[in-house]
């Protein structure tokens, strides 16, 4: 599969259209609600992501490149925002996790249309770049390896993983509090029911 426009045009067809199911799915599902808004009010929210997200990616698959402008920084800043909220509030877990995906799609697509082509040279750029190693001796040269592998891999093996394990279990954990709410409350207002037939049968009791 080539990266090329086309394809970063039919993945933003692609998100509009899953953007406007998901958006059905909000009004017409509590559940979906709930597990990917959490609290937010659903009407000032589809207000602004409607067009700025699902009009405007429809927009970008058209063809029409300045709604990329528009799509990627607003899919950027909704994804950041969710993720504190979900992250702080331990609610929208779900769509925390949707919009972060999204956001790193929208990212890509949107540099693959304004570059004109997918630039893959930008992964070997900066850090990841390779180098002639100095001509500094063997003991330091095997010092700046080593330094360099516990680095790396205690960044990619050990800080990300544990991240994303405790984002995990904050965001996705949401969805055992909210089934386990509905229980407690039943259970909660037949302990009031209960409470209230033993006071009216004492109060009879009393009367007789």
């Amino acid at each position: 599969m080539r990266l090329t426009p086309a394809l970063a045009r039919s993945y933003f067809a692609l998100q509009a259209v899953a953007g406007g199911l998901w958006w059905i799915g909000v009004v017409t599902w509590e559940a979906v609600r709930r597990a990917t808004l959490g609290e937010l009010p659903p009407v000032p929210v589809a207000l602004a992501d409607i067009p700025l997200f699902v009009l405007a990616s429809a927009l970008a698959a058209y063809g029409f490149r300045w709604a990329v402008w528009v799509a990627a920084p607003w899919t950027s800043l909704v994804a950041v925002a969710m993720a504190l909220y979900a992250t702080v509030t331990g609610l929208a877990g779900w769509g925390a996790l949707l919009m972060v995906l999204a956001a790193m799609g929208t990212l890509a697509a949107g540099v693959m249309i304004v570059c004109g082509r997918a630039p893959v040279e930008w992964i070997l750029s900066g850090p990841f770049a390779f180098r002639t190693a100095d001509d500094e001796g063997r003991s330091r040269l095997t010092a700046r390896i080593v330094r360099q592998m516990l680095l790396f891999w205690g960044l990619f093996l050990g800080l990300l993983p544990f991240v994303i394990a405790n984002l995990e279990l904050r965001w996705m954990a949401v969805g055992g509090r909210a089934r386990r709410r509905a229980p407690d409350r039943r259970r909660a207002v037949r302990r009031l029911r209960r409470a209230r037939h033993l006071v009216r049968r004492v109060h009879a009791r009393r009367r007789r």
